[in-house]
């Protein structure tokens, strides 16, 4: 239950309580630091704190879990054997445990064709004890007939060269600029006629954080990985090296890692607290006392620029402003009692006041960082979330459901490309989620209010273009021609299996065809369709499953 909720919940038991005074008195207190000592009071007195749950490495758990990836392991569903093998080596207590936890991931592995990770895995149980040396050497023979070089999870990050750096803004091209206005406040305007294709932006996150996907992916790099170790002491992290696992540790995690376990029973904590709280971990005291004078050049790796990045706290309701001190002292007090982190020069005041900034500044900031992977075992690639990550520039690019520039990640890096032409003096406009090639208008709207706190204005809005998805295109195909249904067939349908090759072959088509469809709008079915086919094939190049 929400921490919020079960306070209410409590005070509601007193036949006098009203919800509309108390929060009356709530909103009355001059400022958010007072307002969230308020609620945690109210939270001590009346013990609606957040549970707090040990964590810890179990062997009893390991074996019960590898016991259920055996049985899975028997039936052929070697992915979901994978999933219990990993969590199994997450939970082992002791180096014979663990081995068992590895030698059977190994096997697993070996199933899904990923045999280096296979063999990875087998020097890790040999290493810890593993007893049955013959039968994983009999396993290594095999892996080493059929191995070859790991495919990586996405192609090379793009460079802006020197001669195009932007002198002013470390992450962008010298095609784009910042302005300011009372209707968009800062955003970011074509200094030139950018072409479609072209690179605009490559920025590295500030402080990202990993939010689904855990079993493949590295909590501390971000890199997909399918023979992770797990944290030395808690049951919630993996690594795909020890390198990983002790800069993580070093930096934030030795004051994350007895928390996690409590944290991620919170609803609704893991994609608003985890990452501005790793984000306070990492910086420590640099995040409370750092003022840098303004050097001119707008940087994607200095807290300032984060710092100075817009909030909506004067378009919150006294709910929702409730729901989120009592959050934040939720989340203080579990620091408070049992974690290290204050233990240092940081007072609790400090940060009860910057945890409820930072929550404010990832909600409206924070960019989804995903990957491109199957859809239920089929040949059809998706986008999914696999993380959240704050990027100081491209936060300053503003939202259209028709946008005219696209970003993808290779990796935690942001890539942002021109996927219409741009004029010099237009804005330059990226998607925060939700566009009209796939999403009708009220669905659109109705995410913006919610999440974004404002009301889309963009064309497609306005005029409210209709959607033309793969699947209006399939069903259509006898009724409707398309003068390059021979190229979008594969990228649209099935993405040409994530082809690497096929989209690189036929790359320069699309943009072709775009180039000659994008001067007359409203935009037609072909048009629709080979901007979606386009953006399929950035997907392709960025973040993707091999398995």
């Amino acid at each position: 239950m929400d921490i919020h909720v079960e306070l209410w919940k409590k005070l509601a038991e007193h036949p006098d309580f009203d919800l509309s005074t108390y929060l009356n008195k709530f909103m009355s207190l001059s400022s958010n630091l007072d307002q969230i000592n308020f609620v945690y009071d109210e939270l001590e007195k009346h013990s609606a704190f957040p549970q707090f749950h040990k964590d810890g490495k179990n062997d009893i758990t390991s074996i019960a879990v590898r016991h259920e990836g055996n049985k899975l392991y028997k039936k052929n569903l070697f992915s979901n054997a994978f999933n219990c093998y990993t969590v199994s080596i997450l939970a082992a207590k002791t180096k014979e445990v663990l081995a068992l936890a590895y030698a059977n991931r190994s096997a697993a592995l070996l199933k899904m064709g990923l045999y280096k990770e296979s063999l990875t895995d087998i020097g890790r149980a040999l290493v810890n004890g593993y007893a049955n040396k013959a039968k994983l050497t009999a396993r290594q023979d095999y892996c080493n007939m059929f191995k070859k070089p790991i495919l990586p999870a996405y192609e090379k990050v793009p460079k802006i060269r020197n001669v195009e750096q932007h002198p002013f803004i470390q992450s962008a091209k010298n095609c784009v600029e910042i302005r300011r206005n009372e209707r968009f406040g800062r955003h970011v305007v074509a200094t030139r006629d950018i072409k479609i294709g072209e690179v605009v932006v490559v920025e590295q996150p500030f402080a990202f954080k990993l939010l689904d996907q855990e079993l493949v992916y590295c909590h501390e790099c971000l890199e997909l990985c399918y023979c992770n170790i797990p944290c030395d002491h808690c049951t919630r992290s993996l690594y795909c090296s020890t390198t990983c696992k002790d800069k993580a540790f070093s930096d934030y995690h030795k004051y994350e890692c007895p928390l996690l376990q409590s944290i991620k029973g919170i609803p609704g904590s893991n994609e608003s607290v985890l990452l501005p709280l790793k984000l306070i971990f990492q910086n420590g005291q640099k995040f409370f006392t750092e003022v840098a004078p303004h050097p001119g050049v707008y940087r994607s790796d200095r807290l300032r620029e984060i710092r100075d990045l817009q909030t909506h706290l004067d378009t919150t309701d006294p709910f929702t402003v409730f729901e989120k001190c009592a959050l934040v002292a939720g989340i203080v007090h579990l620091v408070k009692n049992h974690s290290s982190f204050l233990e240092s020069a940081f007072s609790e005041e400090h940060l009860k006041e910057n945890l409820f900034k930072v929550m404010l500044i990832c909600e409206l900031n924070s960019v989804e960082i995903t990957e491109f992977t199957p859809k239920d075992n089929t040949d059809i690639f998706e986008k999914q979330q696999i993380g959240a990550g704050l990027y100081s520039f491209c936060s300053l690019f503003n939202h259209s459901c028709c946008n005219n520039v696209a970003k993808n990640f290779h990796g935690n890096t942001i890539v942002l490309r021109a996927v219409n032409s741009i004029k010099k003096g237009e804005q330059c406009f990226v998607n925060y989620s939700s566009n009209y090639l796939v999403d009708l208008k009220p669905f659109r709207q109705g995410y913006l209010t919610q999440h974004k706190f404002f009301t889309c204005t963009c064309r497609a809005c306005e005029e409210d273009w209709p959607i033309f998805t793969p699947i209006d295109f399939q069903a259509n195909i006898a009724l409707h021609s398309c003068d390059c249904f021979n190229l979008l067939l594969p990228v649209v349908v099935i993405t040409g299996g994530a082809n690497v090759a096929y989209v690189k072959e036929k790359l320069k088509l699309f943009i072709s065809e775009m180039q000659k469809k994008e001067k007359k709008l409203p935009p037609s079915r072909n048009y629709s369709l080979t901007k979606y086919a386009l953006l399929q094939c950035y997907n392709v190049l960025g973040n993707k499953r091999r398995v």
